[in-house]
């Protein structure tokens, strides 16, 4: 990532707080929505089906996931930064 105001380039971890454990979300997925710094990206059903068997959700992630099937359309996740 490069900061415009430090003149600097830097890196940093994001965390998806939708898991019980600290999952790693990489930037590659996230495709920018405005100057706020709010991106979007996609989790396969299959993938969000799998780890709300294995008790790996929680949140709003888990009751969504909950009403998936494994061949469902991909879920459109929104990404804020906090403040």
């Amino acid at each position: 990532m490069y900061d415009t105001q430090e003149k600097d380039f830097f890196s940093y971890i994001i965390y998806n707080g939708d898991y019980s454990y600290k999952r790693e979300l990489y930037m590659v997925m996230f495709t920018p929505i405005n100057a706020k710094g709010e991106l979007w990206a996609t989790i396969d059903a299959f993938d969000l089906c799998k780890d709300y068997k294995e008790g790996k959700l929680k949140g709003k992630l888990k009751d969504i996931a909950a009403k998936l099937g494994e061949d469902d359309n991909r879920v459109i996740m929104l990404v804020k930064p906090k403040k």
